[in-house]
């Protein structure tokens, strides 16, 4: 398989990161540098347009609406290898193979919109990168929520700055917290529907929620205020590591969930990006700062986790 730089980068949160691909309900994955492709009537010849990883939090985290034209990019001219492994590029090309490509005579950073097939709805897009390639256009872009990914030009809508200016904003909540304790007793927690309990007090310390509020939600943590569900993924063997997203319709709002094996296996990482909010963000980042405590001090000292 091609990959972005025909060569695989794998730059994703930490050296052997992988890239999300997903149809609904059932994601596969991948890097930010191996690339699975969406299926195309044309053949295709370079395969550099058509991956998504929305899991590549660490080299793309998430960014607010407000600050989209601060991201890095590298404009006018194609990336070294060293910049299309950091934030500010995406895609390097063999350009002994491709000796024509280059990059698009385009202002860069721009703001598109992308009907993703992976989260069924359009979202919005931060294109930092685009390219000619055998008279084709491609586009590198970061999600609004964190991670990554690749279209054609045809595939995504500019939205004009002062289109921008006019759209409904909001701040992503961003976590991380590393956990003395194994993966699996962590992953419990957060997943099975017997621990709901344990968890629920972070989020809903008067018990308003219905009893049924666990056959809602794919783990033990339920914002209230989302609507429509239009994709969900859950893993706990994710290119050996645990991951969960779910993506709803209203104002794109979506939720992630990645916990990373450590090499020692006693400990390992949690990290949530959720969002965007409005105007309950610092409410929000409360209640999931809380969460994630729970988890961690459960998970630390199983003792205080009740025998069912």
């Amino acid at each position: 398989m091609h990959a972005i730089v025909l060569k695989t980068l794998f730059l994703g949160l930490f050296p052997l990161s992988s890239c999300l691909f997903t149809s609904k309900n059932s994601p596969e994955n991948q890097t930010n540098e191996s690339a699975i492709h969406l299926n195309y009537n044309q053949k295709e010849a370079h395969r550099y347009g058509g991956w998504y990883c929305p899991d590549n939090l660490n080299t793309f985290p998430a960014v607010n609406l407000a600050d989209w034209k601060n991201v890095p990019v590298v404009e006018g001219r194609l990336p070294t290898e060293e910049e299309a492994r950091g934030e500010a590029s995406l895609i390097l090309v063999d350009t002994v193979k491709y000796p024509n490509a280059k990059a698009l005579n385009t202002p860069l950073p721009q703001l598109a919109k992308y009907h993703n097939p992976y989260t069924n709805r359009e979202d919005v897009i931060i294109i930092i990168q685009a390219i000619s390639i055998q008279e084709d256009s491609i586009v590198g872009f970061r999600f609004l929520n964190g991670g990554n990914g690749s279209a054609r030009l045809n595939e995504v809508n500019f939205i004009t700055q002062e289109n921008a200016r006019s759209m409904i904003g909001g701040k992503f909540v961003q976590h991380e917290l590393k956990i003395k304790a194994a993966d699996s007793t962590v992953w419990s927690l957060m997943t099975a529907a017997k621990n709901a309990t344990l968890m629920q007090i972070t989020f809903d310390p008067q018990n308003k929620l219905a009893a049924n509020w666990r056959s809602e939600a794919q783990l033990n943590y339920y914002y209230a205020s989302k609507d429509q569900l239009v994709n969900t993924y859950l893993s706990d063997d994710f290119w050996g590591n645990c991951y969960v997203q779910n993506d709803f319709k209203q104002n794109l709002y979506t939720e992630k969930f990645f916990l990373i094996r450590e090499k020692d296996k006693s400990f390992c990482s949690l990290k949530i990006v959720c969002g965007p909010y409005l105007d309950d963000y610092p409410q929000q980042e409360k209640v999931l700062l809380n969460w994630a405590k729970r988890i961690k001090d459960l998970s630390e000292f199983g003792s205080l986790i009740p025998k069912q």
